[in-house]
């Protein structure tokens, strides 16, 4: 293969892979506080901690946007949410733990084969790829139905509520802390991975954290019981881990995969949402293959000029 055109594909791969930006989580302005206060919850789309855009509520894509204060029933937010506002909700919250829920429809999304198979080898999934493999369909698009499970804790009053931080809310793919994450007397707490309720055994959980401009990650696998030890500081916290297995007669897609993310704030003081590196931008939907197209359009340009430059080449030798 020419150098240029190598090139050029390596760049439409980081192009896509970088537009790409396939986290998701909820994120509130306020964390952590000493009273009651007025949070506004946004939702981000970004890639280790670093926001990359904003989005606009958009109902038909939330199956659940609730919150979670004691023993009260869930309060339905999507009523409160307007479409394609910035952030997606805003509420006056009273002293007390509080955990914000958004479960998001599934989306249908097909990729090459090489990007596809770059994303498995990225979160760890070398069972699917040994099955891609096994099946002869490694040079076969990905064709892929995922979900978004999206959690967010605030504490309002430094008075520590084991449960609160905790509390199962039946997500595919759920994260769930076993202590307050927010107790200042616990330097690690334990954090479960479970699937339909199950616990993940031997699987990749990431925590990005961030103090400040420091930015900082934790790759963790769980244990024997679904299980990690989550070692903790001062800042502001996002967890999250993917879990991607073959859609059994889904029709249009071959794998399931389900995204969960949770985050929440540690320290002394008040905690706000860390300070992002992008401007945000305001979209109600970011299709994760968005990027994809840059990253061809910017591969077929330069192969493009390659092949302008050998016919000149050839013209002016003959």
């Amino acid at each position: 293969m020419k150098p240029v055109v190598a090139l050029g594909l390596a760049l439409s791969a980081f192009v896509a892979r970088t537009a790409e930006a396939h986290d998701h989580w909820l994120q509130p302005d306020v964390l952590l506080a000493p009273d009651g206060a007025e949070v506004r919850v946004s939702q981000i789309v970004g890639e280790g901690f670093v926001k990359h855009e904003e989005l606009g509520h958009d109902p038909s894509k939330a199956l659940r946007f609730a919150l979670y204060t004691g023993d009260a029933e869930p309060l339905d937010l999507r009523p409160r949410a307007r479409p394609g506002t910035l952030p997606v909700v805003a509420t006056f919250l009273e002293r007390g733990a509080h955990l914000f829920v958004l479960d998001r429809a599934p989306v249908d999304l097909t990729l090459p084969p090489a990007q596809f198979e770059a994303y498995l080898r990225e979160e760890g999934f070398s069972s699917a790829i040994a099955e891609r493999a096994k099946r002869g369909e490694t040079a076969s698009p990905g064709r892929e139905r995922y979900v978004r499970c999206m959690k967010a804790f605030v504490r309002l009053g430094y008075v520590s509520d084991p449960a609160a931080g905790g509390r199962v809310v039946g997500q595919r793919l759920e994260i769930v802390p076993e202590h307050d994450p927010t107790d200042p007397t616990v330097s690690t707490i334990p954090v479960r991975l479970a699937l339909h309720g199950v616990p993940l055994v031997g699987h990749p959980i990431e925590a990005h954290h961030r103090f400040g401009s420091k930015r900082t990650t934790l790759r963790l696998v769980t244990d024997e019981s679904g299980r990690v030890a989550l070692p903790l500081r001062e800042g502001a916290y996002l967890v999250r881990a993917v879990h991607t297995e073959r859609c059994l007669g889904c029709e249009g897609a071959d794998w399931s995969s389900a995204f969960a993310s949770y985050a929440f704030g540690r320290g002394p003081g008040t905690v706000r949402a860390p300070v992002l590196s992008l401007p945000a931008t305001m979209s109600t939907e970011r299709p994760r293959h968005r990027g994809l197209f840059l990253g061809l359009a910017l591969g077929l340009g330069v192969a493009a000029l390659w092949t302008i430059r050998e016919r000149r080449s050839l013209g002016a030798t003959s």
